[in-house]
């Protein structure tokens, strides 16, 4: 299956703050997703693991395009890990990335890529309220060690799943936007 993500998207003016908060084992309450994106070998893949009250549930992988960046395939596991909760109807969660400059991009005011907006538009549009933490790479966190685990086994995928579509829109100085 195919997934197009397209850059093309129309948003108020107004942009919500989406605060993070560092994760800790004690957090394990409700529902926790896991997220990771990583390049290896020249291949760019993504993977979320979703755990409930500490126990391991339901995992997602995904392999994207190799010119994709390990910025966005953070991203895009972030997406999917919002998609999760709104197919589950789950209405308190927590995402836990180790991604903080990916953490920084969502909960900041000024930021304004269109694929980053997105993410913020699905999580006000989904009853689940979302909470962001940060846990540090390679701390021996389990839901963390497994969603490395997933990304790394998403590398064996044949195809590639999504299919970025960039976004026409021209900067001032007539060069293309790249996200």
């Amino acid at each position: 299956m195919l997934i197009r993500i397209s850059f093309n998207f129309d948003y108020a003016t107004e942009i919500t703050q989406i605060p993070w908060r560092t994760f800790d084992e004690t957090n394990y309450v409700g529902i926790n997703v896991f997220t990771d994106g990583s390049k290896i070998n020249n291949r760019v893949v993504c993977a979320m693991v979703g755990f409930e009250d500490g126990n391991e549930k339901e995992h997602g992988k995904w392999r994207l395009n190799n010119e994709t960046t390990v910025f966005i395939s953070e991203m895009v596991a972030i997406r999917e890990a919002v998609n999760y909760f709104k197919r589950r109807q789950i209405p308190k969660a927590n995402v836990i990335s180790d991604s903080r400059s990916v953490l920084v991009s969502i909960e900041s005011l000024e930021e304004d890529r269109k694929f980053i907006l997105d993410i913020k538009n699905s999580l006000q549009d989904t009853n689940s309220n979302a909470l962001h933490w940060w846990t540090k790479d390679d701390a021996g966190n389990k839901g963390n060690e497994r969603a490395d685990y997933f990304a790394k086994k998403a590398i064996e995928k044949s195809r590639n799943p999504f299919l970025f579509l960039q976004d026409q829109t021209t900067e001032e100085n007539g060069n293309e936007k790249k996200y």
